[in-house]
């Protein structure tokens, strides 16, 4: 590790602490695995997304004296409200992912500034 590392990480540790730390690990940028974690949990949101609003549409709407067991406009309903909260918990992990780069990016470009004016 070079000066302007040790500098870095010592600036990091001494200013933000555990903190940092903690919006590494909820920080989707952070490295390629969670990259890929996260495109792979997008495309299955969407497919749960799709199949969900489909079975609670068709559900909701279909004839319930002639739909099988388990089926009926209360099943919809059901369906309905977990599309609708599978959605809210996909946006807040976005936001506070988004956070958690924003808290990353400033505390690198504080430290980097604080470490050249040494």
């Amino acid at each position: 590790m070079d000066r302007a590392q040790a500098c870095q990480a010592t600036c990091i540790d001494d200013t933000y602490g555990p903190e940092y730390y903690l919006a590494g690990d909820l920080n989707p940028l952070a490295g390629i695995g969670p990259i890929l974690e996260e495109v792979v949990s997008g495309v299955a949101m969407n497919e749960l997304e799709h199949g969900l609003k489909i079975a609670a549409q068709r559900n909701a709407y279909g004839d319930s004296k002639n739909l099988p067991l388990g089926r009926s406009p209360a099943a919809g309903l059901r369906q309905a409200q977990t599309l609708s909260q599978a959605r809210l918990a996909n946006g807040i992990g976005a936001v506070v992912g988004a956070g958690a780069f924003g808290f990353q990016l400033g505390a690198n470009a504080y430290c980097g500034v604080q470490c050249l004016a040494q």
